[in-house]
């Protein structure tokens, strides 16, 4: 069975020095050090979509058109209007917290320098 496999996909197929069949897969050893910055990161993660939108253009187009259709689909809009709404409804009592904790910590310097 391997050695049928090994015919149609020589690329993912490697031998030991045992000369049995070894499934490697599409990997790369790994020689080179990973790059440090994220930049670099994004930078290849975007050479590799455009190397894909060159060969396949296809692929490409319904890839992009498929990802806008789900954000589109996403209440993004409702998400943030519940996240702006919360953080207006819990400012006011939070400032009220911060004025009362402020007014304590003033009384309190105010009677420890009277003493």
């Amino acid at each position: 069975m391997c050695g049928l496999l090994r015919n149609f996909f020589p690329h993912i197929f490697t031998r030991d020095p045992a000369g049995r069949d070894e499934l490697v897969g599409d990997m790369e050893p790994q020689t080179r050090k990973p790059k440090d910055k994220p930049a670099d990161q994004v930078g290849l993660w975007l050479n590799k979509a455009d190397d894909f939108a060159r060969d396949e253009p296809t692929k490409a187009m319904v890839s992009a058109f498929g990802a806008g259709f789900l954000i589109n689909l996403l209440p993004i809009g409702a998400l943030i209007g519940g996240l702006v709404a919360l953080a207006f409804s819990l400012a006011r009592p939070a400032l009220l917290f911060f004025g009362l904790l402020k007014a304590v910590e003033f009384v309190n310097t105010k009677s420890a320098g009277d003493r």
